[in-house]
């Protein structure tokens, strides 16, 4: 990642690269070190993907879209009024904090016993469990069409006569069965990580959901449950993290990722230019897609207005067990979370505009919360795929087998802005993830055959009749 950053900065002019940049750079180039040097020396049977599972994602969420708007030289455009900074003076050393904290973590993470259980008995998908789970899945989706009194036209925002753009909720709408698709995404990725342990190849039942899945999170006009369908379906397909592979076919792995993402990048371009009913500007997408990306942008353009760290007073999360009580309950009568309102109230209240997950951290609680919220999320995350190791519990053992493709997933989390949506994106994946554990069967242990009859006389001698 920072290899990446380098040569995509130093390809536009060192002389032009912010300080901001380059300490923030050099201070996760230094983060990755200790942490590897940390996971050789004391637990060397850890895969690599395991105890960076949480700084690459940082990475991906910080330097990437950074080192891209530095790269392109275009204006920094958040909403309306003066672009952003490119040094982001505001908030570049909120997220170095943030970077602390997840280091810390990750480091207390490895600390302590634990022990590698030997491997359980590979798992058999069943295909008809396997359609009926997502049948399931997708009968629940389309309730909630029924209940926010959407057509079912609707589902499929490429249609023409719908767009991304259009308004088609004509009630109050329960959105937690909204949450469908997700837990399809994470059905069709804990049961391909499953097949892999036995077969190498998909089954026609498990292509079958693959492509319905697909079809449904694209015209449903969520890039995250695109690129995370698509591309950790890839991630564990190739078992990425089995580190079994010759030096040849990790780089013919290596070239075919790239080729993914690259592919997937200017996906994310072409989704958000569907999403804005732009449809002629299509020579846009790559600009379409850096945007697709950034967060830290927005974090900054809202401190840069006037949202300073603590002023929420920790009121975003004793509103937290509202939240979860769903708007048709309460007859539409719910005011957004207070992170959101503060986007709204400095950008635009009708925006989709979101921000790291420490930013809504900091407004409760200032830069203190963001290092101990950091600290304690890359505790949880990492100890969590350690203990997927050491424990026999099938539920538990799938963030194990989904290997470097969680991280795609904690990439997701850290992009929320507020604990809610982090909350309810993680229930939606435990739903797909325990809907998986029901669609395999144990092979049973055959019995063991019966020895054929021996003669009961001794060797060499001739049996006689009667």
């Amino acid at each position: 990642m920072v290899a990446v950053a380098v040569v995509l900065v130093g390809m536009w002019g060192l002389s032009a690269v912010p300080w901001t940049f380059v300490v923030t750079c050099l201070v996760y180039a230094a983060s990755l070190v200790v942490v590897e040097v940390d996971r050789r020396l004391r637990r060397p049977e850890l895969a690599w993907w395991v105890t960076n599972s949480v700084l690459l994602p940082w990475g991906g969420l910080v330097i990437l879209p950074w080192a891209l708007r530095l790269y392109s030289g275009d204006a920094w455009e958040i909403g309306l009024g003066e672009p952003v900074a490119p040094g982001l003076p505001n908030t570049w050393a909120l997220n170095l904090l943030a970077l602390l904290g997840l280091t810390v973590g990750t480091l207390l993470a490895g600390r302590g016993g634990g022990r590698f259980e030997a491997s359980v008995e590979p798992p058999v998908v069943s295909g008809r469990r396997l359609l009926l789970a997502f049948g399931l899945l997708m009968a629940v989706y389309f309730v909630s069409f029924v209940i926010a009194g959407r057509p079912l036209a609707a589902g499929w925002l490429l249609s023409g006569e719908y767009t991304y753009s259009s308004s088609i909720d004509t009630g109050v709408s329960f959105g937690f069965l909204d949450l469908a698709p997700t837990a399809c995404v994470a059905l069709v990725l804990a049961v391909t990580a499953q097949r892999c342990v036995r077969l190498a190849r998909p089954t026609r039942a498990e292509l079958v959901v693959l492509v319905m899945t697909l079809l449904v999170v694209v015209g449903s006009g969520v890039r995250f449950r695109v690129f995370l369908l698509g591309f950790g379906w890839l991630l564990i397909q190739l078992r990425l993290g089995s580190g079994t592979r010759a030096v040849g076919q990790r780089i013919r792995l290596v070239i075919l990722l790239v080729v993914v993402a690259g592919a997937s990048f200017y996906g994310l371009g072409y989704l958000g230019i569907a999403r804005s009913d732009h449809s002629g500007r299509y020579h846009e997408v790559a600009k379409s897609s850096v945007v697709s990306l950034d967060v830290i942008g927005i974090q900054e353009r809202l401190v840069a207005r006037g949202a300073q760290p603590g002023v929420l007073g920790g009121g975003s999360y004793l509103e937290l067990p509202g939240q979860f009580v769903p708007r048709r309950l309460t007859g539409g009568n719910k005011d957004l979370p207070a992170a959101q309102q503060v986007v709204g109230d400095y950008l635009d209240p009708r925006s989709g505009f979101s921000a790291p997950c420490w930013f809504e951290a900091a407004l409760n609680g200032g830069l203190g919360a963001v290092f101990g919220m950091s600290a304690v999320l890359g505790l949880l995350l990492v100890r969590l795929q350690i203990k997927a190791t050491e424990t026999r519990s099938s539920m538990v053992r799938l963030v194990h087998l989904v290997g470097p493709a969680f991280m795609l997933i904690n990439y997701q989390l850290f992009s929320r802005l507020l604990l809610f949506q982090m909350l309810i994106t993680v229930g939606s994946l435990l739903v797909g993830g325990w809907l998986a554990t029901r669609c395999v069967r144990r092979v049973a242990e055959s019995p063991p055959r019966a020895a054929p009859a021996r003669p009961t006389h001794p060797p060499g001698s001739v049996a006689t009749a009667g």
